[in-house]
């Protein structure tokens, strides 16, 4: 009668340990998705999106700047032992990229070891949609929606893309504004907070003159060009504080 038998060089304990990993990440739960996988400033971020609307393009762009690739075009996802979803490329795969009118080229190759990863933890999901699509979108931030696979609830943000956006510049700070989540700032709820907190100071019927200062006591106001601060005071500002005058006012908010 054959008998399996299992022989390692390996110490006892480390190859419990390694046998073990195998085990969990054969018969955990998994799937698949379509997309590009990159960790963007120490956040596992997973782009999806309909085919041709830039999702490798962006990726390229940001390992550029810096960031690292997992996988694009099809990831497999597996959620572990710990309660985390895991996700890393097919196996026949590799570090590949197709990018419309280059072909497939490979992203270790052209740029490094250090420019890909083999896995990551997905901690942000975002949507690339057309803009038109997307025409009735929260401007301020203050909705968040959860993205749901494998029974777990992910961070999930719907971008619009047209031409003209930076798309990387924009995938950036959202891996940077979800850093921030994490350590329990929310700038949007922060700049809503003190919106009201003004308004409630002066009351109604006053000239709602918001300043940049009002709002960012965290920051050195010094160190913010006008430009910058000239954009803090946009249209966004205006139909924020709307909602709020008319919520205090018990007027109907539209």
């Amino acid at each position: 009668r054959e008998i399996p038998l299992l022989a390692s060089a390996l110490p006892r304990a480390r190859w419990r340990e390694a046998l073990r990993a195998v085990f969990e990440e054969r018969t955990c739960p998994q799937t698949s998705a379509h997309g590009v996988l990159m960790e963007v400033s120490g956040v596992g971020l997973l782009i999806l999106g309909p085919s041709g609307i830039g999702k490798s393009e962006s990726a390229l762009d940001l390992v550029t700047r810096g960031h690292r690739l997992i996988a694009d075009d099809l990831i497999m996802i597996a959620r572990t032992p710990g309660g985390g979803l895991v996700g890393r490329g097919a196996d026949h795969a590799g570090f590949h990229m197709e990018i419309r009118g280059l072909g497939i080229i490979n992203i270790q190759d052209l740029y490094g070891v250090a420019s890909v990863l083999e896995r990551r933890e997905i901690e942000l999901v975002v949507d690339l949609r057309d803009w038109e699509s997307l025409r009735h979108i929260d401007r301020l931030g203050l909705e968040e929606e959860r993205y749901e696979l494998l029974g777990l609830s992910l961070p999930y943000l719907r971008i619009p893309v047209t031409h003209g956006r930076n798309m990387a510049v924009i995938l950036e700070v959202a891996a940077r504004n979800q850093l921030l989540k994490k350590q329990g700032r929310n700038t949007a709820r922060e700049f809503e907070q003190a919106l009201k907190e003004r308004l409630a100071r002066e009351g109604e019927g006053k000239d709602w003159d918001f300043t940049w200062e009002d709002f960012t006591p965290h920051l050195d106001i010094a160190s913010v060009d006008a430009h910058h601060q000239t954009l803090f005071q946009g249209s966004a500002v205006e139909e924020l504080a709307d909602i709020i005058r008319r919520s205090i006012s018990d007027e109907p908010v539209l």
